[in-house]
This record gives structure tokens, C-alpha cells and sequence, in this order.
């Protein structure tokens, strides 16, 4: 008598796992709140480190913070890998 759940009745559980049905339509509201979280803008802030012997006077690491959520990461990118925001902005 083998029904797909034998698995399931070792760890004490008899039933099929429960599905919860949606109807799939996206409200107003839930696509509103998408696209502020995923349409963030900011823009990459770059590590400074003062030199005497630079001609600027400090020198420009690849190193840069996002300007959102105060992520690091080695390199610029199109977006932040932490709150994915486009790095489109104007430096302030």
C-alpha cells in the first residue's frame, strides 16, 4: 500500500501536503508596492583615501557604498546586490 506519503507518515504526518489557491490577479495595491520596492533609485558613494602624493589629494578606491542601504561592494554595478536599487541618481 504505497500512496506517495509513506515519507511523510514516518515523521508523524498522514495527509497530503495542503495547497493554498490563489486567484492570481495582482491588486492595485500589491503592484504598487512592487514597484516602489523594486524601483528604488541611489547612487554609488566611493571610498576616498587621503594621499599627499596624490594630485587630487586623495585616491579613489573601486570600493563603494550604495547610497540606500549602506551596502559595500568591490565594484559599481547597475544595481545594489543587497536592496537592488538602479544606480541612476545624481551624485549629491
Amino acid at each position: 500500500m504505497e500512496d506517495g506519503f509513506k515519507h511523510r507518515r514516518d515523521k508523524g504526518v498522514s495527509s497530503p501536503p495542503k495547497l493554498i489557491a490563489m486567484d492570481g490577479v495582482p491588486t492595485p495595491m500589491f503592484m504598487e508596492e512592487r514597484k516602489e520596492k523594486y524601483n528604488k533609485h541611489a547612487h554609488w558613494i566611493h571610498t576616498k583615501i587621503p594621499s599627499k602624493q596624490s594630485v587630487t589629494g586623495y585616491y579613489v578606491l573601486s570600493e563603494c557604498t550604495c547610497s540606500n542601504c549602506k551596502f559595500i561592494v568591490a565594484s559599481e554595478r547597475d544595481r545594489c546586490p543587497h536592496c537592488r536599487a538602479i544606480m541612476d541618481e545624481d551624485r549629491k
